[in-house]
């Protein structure tokens, strides 16, 4: 499948039953995103597939069942069928996101991927790709200095650590969380001639516990049941980091929320920049920037894409406002409703 960009007058939607040749579904998916959005507030799912179906060939049943790659960490399977009801559904929380994105960069990305998520087309994905700044430390986006206290969630082999330190030179303290073992060999080997930096032989979460997880080295450590896992630790941000903290980045495989639960007193006390992915689960890309305003309303949100040919590697960047004009809000729980074998 690939679409050429082309320029369309935008379609207007009628009231009444609302049916879509592909035609017109093209249409409105190379249009902006106010009338995408109203498209998805009036067409039912099955149409929907149907008529995407047609414009890429496919059999409705195959399309429904195509798998869309990064999205498959929650209780779905991330196959098409669950992307279009979550969209469906939660329309109004996408809406929510894109009205919370600081500039047009973030907007154009958002647009871009739930064009993607509409038509499965990787034109879309290269259109969303940044190719001009590393992933998690956009300049134009994140400072840092030398009080920096930024926390790794996700260290791997310390290749994050690693890349804050060629970007930004000067830091005050760094902590890695990595709960592979293999990984985490590698990660004080690369890390060994640094100062200042804590390596930790754990994941993070909403608060202490122990889970099995791969082992085999893999870039992604993840649950597992199989031959190749171990029981591993599971920390709170908020009970093992005494000190304030000044950056987060998370990593984690479908783990996001839970670890931002486990941090919610450091990000609502701390005030510290946070890049955190939103890709592993359906509903990250909304759910994490409405749970973050949940605990702290006056970040400023950024929303980035950093891998050309897949799904993955969106980093949503949530940055202190200047003049922060905090007020305290009640935490509730935010759950998905078509991604919700969430991991917590």
């Amino acid at each position: 499948m690939h679409f050429a960009f082309v320029q369309f007058k935008t379609y207007s939607i009628q009231e009444g039953d609302f049916m879509l040749t592909k035609t017109q579904l093209l249409q409105i998916v190379l249009s902006d995103y106010e009338t995408i959005s109203d498209m998805l507030k009036k067409i039912y799912k099955d149409e929907l597939i149907a008529t995407v179906a047609d414009l890429v060939d496919f059999n409705p049943l195959e399309l429904a069942n195509f798998p869309m790659g990064g999205y498959s960490k929650g209780k779905t399977s991330g196959s098409y069928q669950y992307v279009i009801e979550d969209l469906l559904r939660n329309t109004d929380k996408y809406d929510w996101v894109y009205e919370h994105l600081k500039d047009s960069v973030s907007r154009e990305v958002f647009t871009n991927l739930i064009r993607y998520r509409i038509i499965p087309d990787m034109q879309f994905i290269k259109a969303a790709y940044d190719g001009q700044n590393p992933q998690y430390f956009d300049k134009n986006i994140i400072t840092c200095d030398e009080n920096e206290v930024f926390v790794d969630c996700g260290g791997f082999t310390g290749d994050t650590a690693l890349k804050y330190i060629e970007c930004f030179h000067k830091y005050k303290k760094i902590y890695v969380y990595e709960p592979s073992c293999d990984n985490l060999d590698k990660c004080k080997e690369n890390l060994a001639s640094h100062t200042n930096i804590q390596i930790r032989n754990a994941g993070v979460g909403e608060f202490f516990d122990q889970i099995p997880i791969d082992i085999s080295g893999a870039s992604s450590s993840f649950l597992s049941a199989g031959n190749d896992s171990c029981q591993t630790d599971i920390i709170s941000l908020d009970e093992d980091i005494k000190e304030p903290v000044t950056f987060i980045k998370m990593d984690i495989e479908g783990y996001e929320i839970p670890a931002i639960l486990g941090a919610k007193n450091h990000i609502k006390n701390d005030y510290p920049k946070l890049a955190i992915c939103t890709y592993h689960i359906i509903s990250d890309i909304w759910e994490i920037p409405m749970l973050l305003h949940m605990i702290r309303p006056d970040y400023n949100y950024y929303l980035r894409h950093y891998q050309e040919d897949q799904n993955w590697e969106t980093v949503l960047y949530a940055i202190p406002d200047k003049k922060p004009e905090h007020k305290s809000k009640k935490i509730h729980r935010v759950v998905a409703m078509a991604s919700s074998e969430t991991p917590w």
